[in-house]
């Protein structure tokens, strides 16, 4: 080869071993400098051989020969570090001892090398003529020595290479084998060069060195990789179409798929990540916590922005032959795949398994289940394919209706099941129309399908979706009770004929109550639950006049006081009636207190308020108007106009006020009432505004006379709770009643045990006090006589009648009137108490948003003029985030007080929710409009200067809405207020808009 051919080529090889130093530095910065200053020295050994066989002068030829075993000397040196890197090597003293040696034998020798051209101690030259090189090396001993220095490092390199290949997996073997061949060809060549001399005098081993590069290069970033992609694609050619992420023998990632970085699993792995940064990252540490150990797990990712549930294997590969471990591959199966074989749809295990704790939905999420009526006799008439055709049918229907990212399952039996994220209950039920249309027009035979559905709602995180999944089930058991197309309606049936038997007006007054039920129901946005109860106390609320004797429910005159007493006592045998049936338990509650008063005076635990279920205050204005409406045989029926007048009158006292509002405004809509509203008188206390300016006496009165008060507890035996001179009387103390299990009995004597119960027994039968004087029996067995008074009383918390009890010694019975008479004082403060508690805000202490809606609503029936305001603290998500949750629970409450503070007597005030609070202003009748706005707006702006007090940065948005006299539902005037608040919303807050 001339010297021309062979400078082009070894300028061929120093450019590739410079542009691999630059590709290795790209992939990996300094992470394999080794290998980098490898490709470096590379070319540099390649120039510095070159200047020195093409130089004349015998000085320069010296000096860059010097270099060039110079750089021979670092370039060794780096592949031991590479290739101990390569190979996984691992520290040890005696290696480090053995590196330390090196490092210092190669300074010694290069410094030697470097003072050759003007010493020549290691070796000298000779002038050659007529080959391409024109200088013969002549060496020295210490010329040798660097020789041997070199073969040493490549020797233990060859050591490290050999090693790996032997105790590696046969799939990794060959890329150390190689590595082993390219270093060893290259040696090879240049010790034929050494010591055979040929024609040309050159040193083609130099040639090889950027192939030797190139080699480490590629068996380094790129050999493992293609070799375990071939191998995984053999070993899960079955799992293909699941995400899939795999990892080699020294736990480096290899590959993964395209649905593994779609779901992001592994779109943020490259080649430098680790099996354990991949489980950390992934948070699968509590699942996998030997990486040396498979298994299965369940995870949830997001796909398309929708939870999807899978599970994850984590499996160690071995080779073909089963002993070796070649890698770890995890693989993904979407538990989607777990479906009803009928439907398509999830199962109910994967329903509850994937959603038992998940809590991060779109809110609102709506919620629906569909069945078939009457499908067991389509089973039986058509045959079970033509049922199961029904169901394809239903369930392909509620697919094709719902929108994407819909989830749906398959529950027991034939219930199916639909989630819809992002979506309120009027979009599902649009939907669930659509899919009732659709099952009616294709239908499977000629008889016609009727679908029955439940809907339910989960608006926060308080709400799982198994307690909407239990409410939306309950209604449509509900619903198929008083479906005419279900068979499950027969038991309804039988209760409503044997009610008609007995009271000819039944059948038609409980269809009425029931269509102006559901329609007041929608119009109060009840949940389909309590839509679908409320329909069933339409039906069955005067079931228990079946307990009724005849000629006390037909009796066309005036019932006697003794005649009432039997006709109150439906309420609670319908109460039992219902109870009996697990169809109906869900509304014996509410048939038991369908009779109960706004203020207390119903029967027959004489509730209050808001303690009145929801339901019972709905169905007494509806029977009531309903009743006074219709003809009975005692009297003529009431035209609509005199009985929304009548329920006017009755708002506040006997039924709750705002539905009372409600219901009168659904009428007039229907045009059923036109006439003029009759507003209650504005003297009436009935509407006096509560939880303001009142406050709760103490408990605390003089009295000599010894005594204690005790609860019983739910049994009527237990005793639960005891005051401080329970032990005085007694001589049991409260730790007593837990170690005894204290009970009503271990405070009587043997002997009189059956007679106090008697006593008791037949005290209640005719009230619900008791006076009864007996022997008590203490601790330790004397007797001490006792005058007892016992009462039943409702406990909100609880939602539970309980007994108290009175026991007072009678030593001092003259003092015993006054006792009670005190005691039924403390009796109606401690129920007072109760009712704050029901209708108060926790935080603020004034009005809850129901309890101002049911006394504004009063106020806006009475003939004074009223105004109502919304207002808010402006900017106050600010305060919250800024200065954390406690300093913007005290601005609320100090906003509180200032309007407490700020507003005239007689103000109703709420917290509406939220830092939203609301106010309800009384006026003389004759109060001009601009008198009334302006002082609302001088309101804002005093309650502005007091808050301002205690935060000078707080500013106020305020809407107020005048009441009209054709203004009669809350609901309509909180809109107008809300509207002008919107108003100073978008003018730039801090300011008042009147409407």
């Amino acid at each position: 080869m001339s010297i021309e051919a062979f400078v082009i080529m070894c300028s061929i090889v120093i450019v590739m071993d410079l542009v691999l130093a630059v590709i290795t530095y790209n992939i990996t910065k300094l992470e394999y400098a080794p290998l980098i200053v490898c490709q470096i020295l590379s070319a540099s050994v390649a120039i510095s051989y070159l200047l020195s066989i093409v130089a004349d002068e015998y000085s320069i030829m010296s000096l860059m020969s010097s270099i060039y075993f110079s750089f021979m000397d670092l370039l060794c040196l780096s592949l031991v570090f590479h290739i101990k890197r390569f190979s996984g090597r691992t520290k040890d003293k005696r290696q480090m001892i053995f590196l330390g040696i090196l490092k210092a034998w190669i300074m010694v020798d290069i410094m030697a090398l470097l003072l050759n051209p003007r010493y020549e101690w290691s070796l000298t030259y000779e002038k050659i003529e007529g080959t391409a090189a024109k200088w013969k090396y002549v060496p020295f001993l210490p010329y040798k020595l660097h020789l041997f220095l070199c073969y040493i490092m490549i020797a233990y390199s060859f050591a490290m290479l050999i090693y790996r290949a032997v105790t590696s997996p046969s799939i990794y073997k060959r890329k150390y084998i190689q590595i082993i061949e390219g270093i060893g060809a290259v040696v090879a060549l240049n010790a034929v060069f050494l010591f055979i001399p040929n024609n040309n005098n050159l040193d083609y081993s130099i040639l090889l060195y950027s192939f030797i590069g190139a080699l480490m290069f590629y068996n380094t970033f790129f050999y493992s990789k293609r070799k375990m992609e071939i191998l995984t694609r053999e070993l899960v050619l079955d799992e293909l179409g699941h995400p899939l992420v795999v990892f080699d023998i020294d736990n480096k990632f290899i590959m993964d798929n395209v649905v593994a970085k779609q779901l992001g699993i592994s779109d943020w792995t490259n080649e430098k990540t680790t099996l354990q940064e991949f489980i950390e990252k992934n948070d699968y540490g509590k699942e996998i916590i030997n990486p040396d150990e498979g298994g299965s797990f369940k995870l949830r990712l997001m796909k398309e922005g929708n939870p999807v549930f899978y599970r994850c294997d984590y499996q160690i590969l071995y080779s073909k032959k089963g002993n070796e471990i070649i890698g770890r591959l995890f693989t993904y199966t979407d538990y989607s795949l777990e479906v009803d074989l009928l439907t398509g749809f999830h199962t109910e295990s994967t329903l509850r398994r994937d959603y038992s704790e998940y809590k991060d939905f779109k809110y609102p999420v709506a919620t629906a289940i569909m069945d078939l009526n009457r499908l067991a006799e389509i089973n039986h008439k058509y045959g079970r394919e033509k049922g199961d055709e029904a169901i394809k049918l239903l369930a392909d229907s509620m697919r094709q209706s719902a929108p994407k990212g819909a989830y749906f399952a398959r529950l027991h039996d034939a219930y199916l099941f639909m989630m819809v994220q992002d979506t309120d209950i009027r979009r599902m039920r649009e939907i669930i129309d659509s899919i009732e249309i659709r099952v009616e027009a294709e239908g499977v035979f000629d008889e016609k399908l009727y679908v029955q559905s439940a809907t339910s709602m989960i608006a926060s995180k308080e709400t799982t979706l198994f307690e909407a999944l239990i409410d939306a089930e309950k209604s449509i058991q509900a619903k198929k009770l008083m479906d005419g197309n279900s068979a499950h309606s027969s038991l309804i049936d039988s209760f409503a004929q044997t009610l008609q038997e007995s009271d000819s007006c039944t059948e038609e007054h409980v269809k009425r109550t029931r269509i102006m039920g559901e329609k007041l129901g929608r119009r109060l946005a009840l949940s389909d639950a309590h839509l679908s109860d409320l329909a069933l106390l339409c039906l069955l609320h005067d079931i228990g006049k079946l307990g009724i004797p005849l000629e006390i429910l037909n009796k066309p005159g005036k019932l006697t006081d003794a005649e009432w007493e039997v006709m109150r006592s439906h309420a609670e045998k319908g109460y039992r009636i219902a109870k009996a049936s697990k169809e109906l338990e869900s509304i014996a509650p509410l048939i038991l207190h369908h009779h109960e008063c706004w203020n207390g005076s119903g029967y027959p635990d004489k509730l209050k308020q808001e303690e009145i279920p929801l339901l019972s205050r709905i169905i007494a204005v509806v029977d009531t108007y309903d009743a006074m409406t219709n003809d009975r045989p005692y009297r003529r029926g009431m035209s609509p106009n005199e009985a929304c007048n009548e329920l006017i009158r009755c708002a506040g006292t006997q039924f709750d006020p705002y539905l009372v509002s409600e219901f009168i405004d659904m009428l007039k809509e229907e045009e059923i009432f036109d006439g003029e509203i009759k507003k209650k008188k504005a003297d009436s206390e009935s509407f006096k505004p509560r939880g303001i300016d009142d406050t709760v006496e103490g408990d605390e009165f003089q009295c000599f006379v010894k005594y204690t008060k005790y609860v019983l507890g739910d049994d009527g035996n237990s005793i639960a709770q005891v005051d401080d001179k329970f032990e005085e009387l007694t001589g049991y103390t409260r730790e007593d009643i837990g170690i005894y299990n204290l009970g009503q009995r271990d405070l009587i004597f043997a002997e009189d045990v059956n007679k106090y119960f008697e006593m008791v027994k037949n005290a209640i039968s005719k009230d619900h006090e008791a006076y009864i004087e007996h022997r008590l029996r203490r601790k330790d067995g004397s007797e001490r006589l006792v005058f007892c008074y016992g009462s039943e009383f409702f406990d909100p918390v609880t939602k539970k009648a309980r007994t108290r009890i009175i026991a007072t010694d009678i030593a001092r019975s003259m003092a015993m009137q006054n006792l009670l008479e005190k005691e039924r004082e403390s009796n109606n403060r401690i129920t007072k108490r109760y009712e704050d508690r029901l209708r108060m805000d926790s935080l603020t202490g004034l009005l809850n948003r129901i309890a101002f809606q049911n006394d504004g609503q009063l106020i806006i029936l009475t003939d004074k003029k009223a105004a109502f305001t919304i207002m808010d603290v402006d900017h106050f998500k600010h305060y919250n985030d800024t200065f954390g949750h406690l300093r913007g629970d005290e601005i609320l409450k100090e906003f509180a007080n200032s309007l407490r503070r700020v507003a005239p007597n007689g103000t109703l005030i709420s917290r509406m929710g939220g830092d939203e609070f609301g106010m309800m202003l009384s006026f003389a009748k004759d109060t001009d409009d601009s008198v009334i706005e302006d002082a609302i707006k001088s309101l804002h702006r005093r309650i502005t200067e007091d808050i301002q007090s205690f935060d000078r940065t707080i500013t106020i948005s305020m809407g107020g809405a005048i009441i009209k006299e054709e203004d009669i539902t809350f609901n309509t005037i909180y809109q107008l207020a809300d509207s002008a608040l919107y108003d100073v919303k978008q003018s730039g807050r801090n300011g008042v808009v009147v409407k």
